[in-house]
C-alpha cells in the first residue's frame, strides 16, 4: 500500500493504492488471487478521540 495524506483542522484525508497478490501451486484451491485498487479515506478528529488515538 502506498499513498498520500493531508491533515486539516477538522481531521484528515488520504488517497492510496493497495495491491495484494497470492500465487499457489496447482494442488491448492486458490492458485492466483489479486486484490488491487484505489482507497480514499477521511478521518474526523472527534472519532479519533473516541478511539483513544488523539
Amino acid at each position: 500500500m502506498a499513498g498520500v495524506g493531508y491533515a486539516m483542522k477538522w481531521g484528515g484525508v488520504s488517497l492510496s493504492y493497495r495491491f495484494l497478490a497470492f500465487y499457489g501451486s496447482s494442488d491448492q484451491l486458490v492458485q492466483t488471487l489479486r486484490l488491487n485498487g484505489p482507497a480514499l479515506s477521511a478521518t474526523d478528529k472527534r472519532w479519533a478521540r473516541l478511539g483513544g488515538i488523539g
